[in-house]
């Protein structure tokens, strides 16, 4: 498992613990403790070449008459995104922490992110914003993107699952509703092509060669000799 954190970057606990205590809280709210949340991915469906590689995005959306996002916003998100169930022959992963983009909104300096790899299993993250009185307000939240690198096989199909980041809260509204009981998870998949997609340079190859064949006809027909194949 691969890990990054911020040099003096807390447990997801710690992190809660320094948000909720800057300020009193209250209860849930009723509005919120009926929200209706969900993670999605930009297509429901993939299609790479094998061995090719696709990027992935997952953002935070509301849905009819949830209001959270557009009232209070979020100051912390976070998401993992599962890839091994079920585990096919050669599935598509995400390889390492360079391959996973956090959306910039999260920008926390004091933390920073937790961001992981479960080889061929999960990659997820978690983030805050760096001015918890500043939430990102939307609709439609985007968290981050997963570039995932697909197996050698084609016709290989990959199931997606995005869901909590971690059994703590990892996202946070801006009056400091955790959010993640109340959050769907969200599914996708991702296959392979029956064949790879040919190097730019072997589709000229074949073109010239075609054309030169053409043109080998078009002469000895304009000379009254049977064209060769």
């Amino acid at each position: 498992m691969f890990k990054l954190l911020n040099h003096h970057c807390p447990s997801t606990i710690d992190r809660w613990f320094l948000l909720l205590t800057l300020f009193v809280t209250g209860c849930v709210s009723a509005q919120n403790a009926s929200a209706s949340l969900v993670f999605r991915f930009d297509s429901a469906t993939y299609s790479v070449a094998p061995g090719g590689t696709v990027d992935i995005s997952v953002s935070l959306i509301q849905t009819s008459p949830t209001t959270v996002l557009t009232d209070e916003g979020l100051i912390a998100g976070g998401v993992r995104v599962f890839f091994d169930d079920p585990t096919p022959a050669d599935p598509a992963t995400v390889q390492s922490i360079p391959d996973i983009t956090i959306n910039p909104a999260f920008d926390d300096s004091l933390l920073g992110a937790d961001v992981d790899v479960d080889a061929n299993v999960s990659a997820g993250f978690e983030d805050s914003v760096d001015d918890i009185l500043s939430p990102i307000i939307g609709n439609e939240i985007f968290l981050g993107t997963f570039a995932f690198t697909a197996g050698n096989s084609p016709l290989e199909t990959t199931q997606l699952r995005a869901t909590d980041f971690s059994a703590g809260g990892n996202n946070i509204a801006g009056d400091f509703t955790v959010l993640d009981a109340f959050i769907a998870d969200g599914f996708a998949s991702i296959t392979t092509t029956a064949t790879a997609v040919p190097e730019p340079s072997s589709a000229i190859i074949c073109l010239l060669v075609a054309a030169a064949r053409l043109t080998r006809k078009r002469r000895h027909v304009a000379f009254g000799m049977p064209p060769k194949s």
